[in-house]
């Protein structure tokens, strides 16, 4: 008795059809996220305003070298604040502002 062999290679792996898979471009910074429960607050980094933090927004302040950073805000009404927060490269750091009247 003779057959015809017939040899095949699995089919390639495809990434389950519920996993998404995408590439990014690796950035060297850090980002700094600020958020207040007060409206209309101005927002310094090492003294130069960057912008207005609102409450419900996030005031997102990006590609900042690693190191240290002087972060202030100020309202008509409140004591003014500030902070040093430590940005480190291809991180996030997160920052409530707490006004005092």
């Amino acid at each position: 008795m003779t057959g015809d062999f017939f040899f095949t290679t699995p089919p390639a792996q495809a990434p389950a059809p519920s996993l998404r898979v995408r590439e990014e471009i690796r950035h060297e910074r850090g980002v700094l996220a600020v958020t207040s429960p007060v409206d209309g607050v101005e927002v310094f980094v090492n003294g130069q305003r960057v912008g207005e933090a609102r409450r419900g927004r996030v005031l997102v302040i990006d590609h900042l070298a690693a190191g240290a950073y002087r972060l202030s805000a100020r309202r008509a009404g409140y004591r003014p604040w500030e902070r040093e927060v430590q940005v480190a490269l291809n991180d996030r750091v997160e920052v409530v502002i707490e006004l005092e009247r």
